[in-house]
């Protein structure tokens, strides 16, 4: 009875070692976040949050860690330009402080995806190409709202789909902006990064939606 006593507490000993050992050889990057900035404490790089409108296209290896929250490479950027988290922990993307981030006018826009959002797992529906249909959404979210304009989307949308847009300038990262659409069947895209919300009446029903 003893010996088994013994046995059992050499094994557990064994595995509180072993998994203190694992844990202490994690040799991801640390992050310090100070005063807005996120410092990579290995090299001292700095970086500072995007904005939420931009995301990593896919997502990399494990390149450093804040607290128990990773942060991947996105790849096509070996350097570190830009780092991401999971979806699951936000998908928010920092960028070296040196890097700059486009703002969606600054993008050579080749395709735009329209994608359902369900259970932090994202489904790709339609997509388009379509110079003229993406120069007219692009458009809607980059003019300025005129005075008699609504400024705020609609608080009860019957649908939201998140689109994507890809870009051949930056093909590593998309930007992203919201559909909604009201109880008229109109539909409003939506920049939250800039606040501007259009409605573009049906214009990608038959087309996107």
């Amino acid at each position: 009875m003893k010996k088994s006593f013994y046995r059992i507490s050499a094994l557990l000993l064994i595995t509180c070692i072993l998994t203190s050992f694992i844990f202490s050889c994690d040799d991801t990057e640390k992050l310090k976040y100070t005063n807005g900035v996120f410092v990579d404490s290995s090299t001292d790089s700095e970086y500072v949050a995007c904005s939420s409108a931009i995301i990593a296209a896919s997502i990399g290896e494990k390149k450093a860690k804040m607290g128990s929250t990773y942060y991947y490479t996105v790849p096509g950027y070996d350097d570190g330009e830009f780092l991401t988290q999971s979806f699951e922990s936000g998908y928010e993307v920092i960028r070296k402080k040196d890097v700059h981030e486009p703002s969606l006018s600054e993008l050579n826009v080749t395709k735009i995806a329209v994608c359902r959002i369900s259970d932090k797992k994202v489904f790709a529906e339609s997509q388009t190409e379509d110079k003229e249909l993406i120069s007219q959404m692009i458009e809607a979210v980059t003019t300025p709202l005129s005075e008699d304009e609504d400024k705020l989307p609609p608080a009860n949308p019957v649908l939201t789909r998140e689109l994507r847009i890809f870009s051949d300038n930056y093909p590593y990262i998309c930007y992203r902006i919201s559909y909604l659409e009201d109880t008229r069947g109109q539909g409003y895209l939506y920049d939250r990064s800039t606040g501007i919300c259009r409605n573009v009446g049906s214009i990608l029903i038959g087309k996107l939606l």
